[in-house]
């Protein structure tokens, strides 16, 4: 049986690529409304998985989730750290 932490730390690992290493940092005014064409370019059709802390979550989340869905990506539920 594996605790909750071991599962949240599962889902994070299947969600980052195998080589551990960030491929596009963008921060501007309008980015989170780009996320679903950004992550289909870089991982095509891999699942999403939407991670961040509750503050900022409540400021970009919904953005970033909304641009997923209508870029085609499939999506994990979000982690959201408390």
């Amino acid at each position: 049986m594996t605790s909750p932490r071991e599962e949240r730390e599962k889902r994070i690992r299947r969600a980052l690529p195998p080589d551990g290493m960030t491929r596009l940092v963008k921060i501007e005014p309008g980015a989170a409304k780009e996320a679903g064409k950004i992550f289909k370019e870089l991982f095509g059709h891999a699942p999403a998985l939407v991670a961040a802390d509750l503050n900022t979550f409540e400021a970009a989340g919904e953005k970033v989730l909304r641009s997923l869905a209508e870029a085609g990506c499939r999506r994990e539920d979000p982690f959201i750290y408390q």
